[in-house]
């Protein structure tokens, strides 16, 4: 089989149910030039959480949080109601 680049940054994002993650493992396994593309996905994910890491931890700044907090949560999307407090951890 061949692994999209889609499913194989699910992977590294441990974001594919066991099965999944167990046949791109055996893939990987066998087949050395997939192995290269998941270690390259791995340092490029590393890379952004050394680079991004402290500034996303900081707390967002109040203008910016009440503008975020006036948009409705009525546009559709595929993870429903209060995304953008999903994506912002903040609480419905």
């Amino acid at each position: 089989m061949r692994w999209d680049d889609t499913a194989l940054m699910a992977y590294v994002h441990g974001e594919l149910d066991a099965a999944e993650a167990k046949q791109i493992e055996r893939a990987m396994a066998a087949d050395e030039a997939l192995a290269r593309r998941v270690r390259a996905f791995r340092n490029a994910r590393r890379a952004l959480i050394l680079a991004y890491d402290s500034v996303a931890k900081q707390p967002i700044p109040e203008h910016l949080q009440e503008l975020l907090d006036a948009i409705p949560d009525t546009v559709p999307n595929p993870d429903g109601p209060g995304m953008l407090r999903k994506i912002f951890k903040k609480p419905h």
